[in-house]
């Protein structure tokens, strides 16, 4: 059973640079817990994707991740 789009997080996931030879096991690793929509971007060491709300303490234990951080998005309002 997937999860909803209203449960998928947007996030950038950083990765080690001792790690960068483990590039693709680790978007693998991610894959397995659900993230959807990857944009890996091996040069830069960073992964765009949106994972499932529930993975997101799990998506920072994967080896070789140095850090998993939420993007937030922003709106004008009108009055």
């Amino acid at each position: 059973m997937g999860s909803e789009p209203s449960d998928q997080l947007a996030v950038t996931i950083r990765i080690e640079p001792k790690d960068a030879g483990r590039f693709g096991a680790i978007v693998q690793q991610l894959e397995r817990l659900g993230a959807s929509e990857l944009a890996p971007h091996p040069r830069l060491g960073i992964i765009n994707c949106n994972l499932p709300a529930g993975q997101l303490e799990a998506s920072r234990e994967v080896e070789g991740v140095a850090s998993v951080r939420q993007e937030r998005s922003y709106g004008v309002r009108s009055h």
